[in-house]
């Protein structure tokens, strides 16, 4: 879990559901890709994978063994605004376990309005 402590979420916004169906899917054995991990000034940020860290932990939080997937990847971002928007997220959740379990959870038919309005109101942030 050490690696985790020091890993932020990038993502405004959890689909419970999908986060359900991973875990089932890893409780049973399925192999996932693991998260995208990328340096955003200070922070080490999920860009692609936060449903995934989300459902192993989870699994985790079950007692269930699912092997660990933290593998660092070497994606650089060089759209500014995608650096303040993780930026920014990753100061609002914070890291590791709580920072995860932070991340509002939306239900499936819920999930892009609800998203489309975090988005706005993180936007001035963005800006700055």
């Amino acid at each position: 879990m050490d690696i985790l402590e020091s890993i932020y979420p990038g993502e405004l916004l959890i689909n419970l559901e999908k986060v359900q169906r991973y875990a089932l899917a890893m409780a049973k054995g399925d192999s996932f890709p693991p998260p995208e991990l990328i340096s955003v000034r200070s922070y080490t940020v999920v860009r692609d994978g936060n449903h995934r860290v989300c459902a192993w932990i989870q699994c985790f939080e079950q007692g269930i063994d699912v092997p660990k997937m933290f593998i660092p990847s070497s994606v650089e971002l060089s759209n500014k605004m995608a650096i303040k928007q993780f930026e920014v997220i990753a100061e609002m959740y914070g890291s590791g376990i709580n920072g995860f379990l932070s991340i509002p959870r939306s239900s499936s038919e819920e999930y892009n309005e609800k998203h489309g309005k975090l988005q706005q109101q993180i936007y001035p942030l963005i800006c700055t």
